[in-house]
C-alpha cells in the first residue's frame, strides 16, 4: 500500500510500489546497475513539486514551523544516524520577489563560496556552496514554486552523500501553472472589459481578478493624467500581483506581478486589443436597451445597475461638499468623455462634474432612468 505522511502545510505522498486495489505510483528504478536500490518519489501537490530520494532513506516532516516557513521535511540516510542528510523547506514569498532577489548576493553571513545556476529536470534555480563561521561547508539549492520558494539544503561537502544529492536535484520536477491563451469571446467564465481605447478579456478562474478603470498621473510615474486599467490578483492577505495598462496606447507601464501569478496576467494580455469598436450585436447596456440580468447594487437609499463592463463606463463612489445642487455622497458613472453623478441620498443629479458627450447622452440617460 502507499505510505503517506501528512505535514502541516499540505500532503506529502511518499510513493512506492502499491499493492493491488490502491492508487498506484511505481517508484523509479536506480541508476541501472543490477543491485541498485529503487528510488522513491516525494510529491507535494500543494506547492507543486516532486523529488526522488533513495528508497532506504527516511522522511520526517516537521509539525511546528516558523512564520516564514510553510513546510519542512528532513531526509535521513541509514548510515548517518540522527542527523538529516537533506532538508527541504518551502519558504513564503509574500513580497512577490524574484528568486534571484530573494536569495541575495554572495558576501553575506554565512559566507557564500560559490553561486551558480542549478539545472534540475525541468526547472532552473540557484545552487550555492556555503561555509558557516565554524568552518562547516555544505551545498544548497533554491527554486521558485507557487507563491513560495523551495530550499533544498544538502549535505556537507565532505559527507560522502554528494552523489545522492546531485541525483535528487536532477530529479526535481516543479509544476508551475502554464498560461492558457484566451480567445476574445465573452461568455460564461470570462468578461469583456473596455476602457478608453482598449479591451481585455478577464477569466473568472483560477483566481479572482479585480479590474480598476480610472485616471492616473505622476503618482504612477506618468507624465500627465491618462486613463489606465489596473489588474489586481490577491494570492493571500499579504501578497498581491498587479499591473497597469495605458488605456490609450495599450502598453503595460507598471508591472508588479509575482512569478506564481504570471500565467494569469499573460493569458489576459493575449486578449488585449487597441481600437476595437464596440460590438452592436447587441450593444452592451446602457448603450443597448436590454437591461442587465444581474442584481442592482445598493448605496444608502440608492439602487442602481453597474454598466456592462464591455460598455467602457466605470462606476465610482465619492463624497463632495462644493458642487452645485449641494454636497453629499454620490455614485458617478463616467468614461473618458463624459461624467454623471447622482446623490445617493436624494437620487438627484449633482452638477459640476462636467459635460456628457453627444454619443453618450442616450446611454447615460438610460442608466439614470434605471436608478431607484
Amino acid at each position: 500500500m502507499t505510505k503517506r505522511v501528512w505535514a502541516a502545510a499540505g500532503t506529502i505522498a511518499i510513493l512506492g510500489a502499491v499493492a493491488a486495489g490502491g492508487v498506484c505510483v511505481v517508484a523509479p528504478g536506480g541508476d541501472g546497475a543490477p543491485d541498485a536500490p529503487a528510488w522513491k518519489t516525494l510529491t507535494n501537490t500543494v506547492y507543486g513539486y516532486s523529488i526522488q530520494y533513495p528508497s532506504d532513506w527516511l522522511i520526517e516532516p516537521k509539525g511546528w514551523l516558523p512564520p516564514t516557513t510553510s513546510e519542512y521535511v528532513a531526509i535521513y540516510a541509514p548510515r548517518r544516524g540522527g542527523v538529516p542528510v537533506i532538508e527541504i523547506e518551502v519558504r513564503q514569498n509574500k513580497e512577490g520577489e524574484t528568486l534571484e532577489d530573494w536569495v541575495g548576493t554572495p558576501g553575506k553571513s554565512p559566507r557564500v563560496l560559490s553561486s551558480t545556476s542549478a539545472q534540475a529536470n525541468d526547472v532552473t534555480g540557484i545552487h550555492q556552496t556555503i561555509i558557516e563561521p565554524n568552518g562547516w561547508k555544505y551545498v544548497i539549492a533554491y527554486f521558485s514554486l507557487r507563491r513560495s520558494f523551495l530550499v533544498i539544503r544538502g549535505p556537507s561537502t565532505e559527507s560522502g552523500f554528494l552523489d545522492e544529492y546531485e541525483r535528487m536535484i536532477q530529479s526535481l520536477s516543479v509544476s508551475l501553472p502554464k498560461p492558457t491563451p484566451l480567445g476574445l469571446t465573452p461568455g460564461p467564465g470570462a468578461t469583456l472589459w473596455r476602457w478608453a481605447n482598449v479591451t481585455i478579456l478577464v477569466p473568472d478562474e483560477p483566481k479572482e481578478v479585480t479590474v480598476g478603470r480610472y485616471f492616473a498621473g505622476p503618482e504612477l510615474g506618468l507624465p500627465e493624467s491618462r486613463p489606465v486599467v489596473n489588474l489586481l490578483v490577491r494570492s493571500g492577505p499579504d501578497s498581491e500581483s498587479q499591473l497597469y495598462i495605458d488605456a490609450e496606447s495599450g502598453l503595460v507601464f507598471l508591472n508588479q506581478v509575482m512569478e506564481v501569478d504570471k500565467y494569469i496576467f499573460d493569458g489576459i494580455l493575449t486578449t488585449l486589443r487597441v481600437g476595437d469598436p464596440m460590438s452592436d450585436d447587441p450593444l452592451p447596456w446602457p448603450y443597448g436597451t436590454t437591461e442587465p440580468s444581474y442584481a442592482k447594487r445598493f448605496q444608502e437609499s440608492m439602487r442602481f445597475w453597474d454598466p456592462d463592463p464591455a460598455a467602457g463606463i466605470a462606476t465610482t463612489f465619492g463624497c463632495a461638499d462644493s458642487f452645485s445642487g449641494g454636497g453629499g455622497c454620490f455614485i458617478m458613472i463616467h468614461n473618458t468623455r463624459s461624467r454623471l453623478a447622482v446623490n445617493v441620498s436624494t437620487r438627484e443629479v449633482m452638477g459640476g462634474f462636467g459635460e456628457i458627450a453627444a454619443e453618450d447622452k442616450d446611454a447615460f440617460e438610460r442608466w439614470l432612468q434605471s436608478v431607484d
